[in-house]
């Protein structure tokens, strides 16, 4: 988990089967085993807030 944290610093671009396009991280922070995703999508400007773990598609 640490090292999937590590990899979501501000401004990183992820891809997530959750998410319905990239989206360039604002914050991440840990909620327990997930992590909370703040982040904005690159092609529409809109905000995203999911909260991923392993079956979610972290």
């Amino acid at each position: 988990m640490t090292r999937i944290l590590e990899s979501l610093k501000p401004g990183a671009i992820v891809r997530s089967p959750v998410l319905p396009e990239p989206v360039r991280i604002i914050e991440a922070r840990t909620i327990g085993q997930s992590v909370k995703i703040i982040g904005k999508g690159l092609n529409s400007g809109q905000f995203y807030e999911p909260i991923l773990n392993a079956e979610k598609g972290l």
